[in-house]
């Protein structure tokens, strides 16, 4: 299912890339980083449940620093390309 959506998100990016696509990307981003440290906690690496909640914390924050300034990024492109220049 996660790579369902995540091949849908990038098949849409690919063929319309709006502003921000990079946005789009923040979700499953996000979704990953709970997961995946979650999942390899099952598999028995890492072997103890506080240190997959740990990598969890620290995997979204990552990807909250990362989408923050993707958002900071396409929002002050978007005010350069919307200013006009008056010599």
């Amino acid at each position: 299912m996660f790579v369902a959506g995540v091949t849908g998100v990038l098949t849409v990016w690919l063929r319309w890339p709006p502003r921000g696509t990079r946005l789009l990307l923040a979700a499953p981003a996000a979704f990953a980083a709970v997961f995946l440290p979650f999942l390899g906690w099952s598999a028995g690496l890492p072997d103890d449940y506080g240190v997959a909640v740990l990598l969890a914390v620290l995997l979204c924050a990552v990807v909250l620093v990362v989408a923050v300034r993707a958002a900071v990024r396409a929002r002050t492109r978007g005010r350069r390309e919307g200013a006009t220049v008056t010599p």
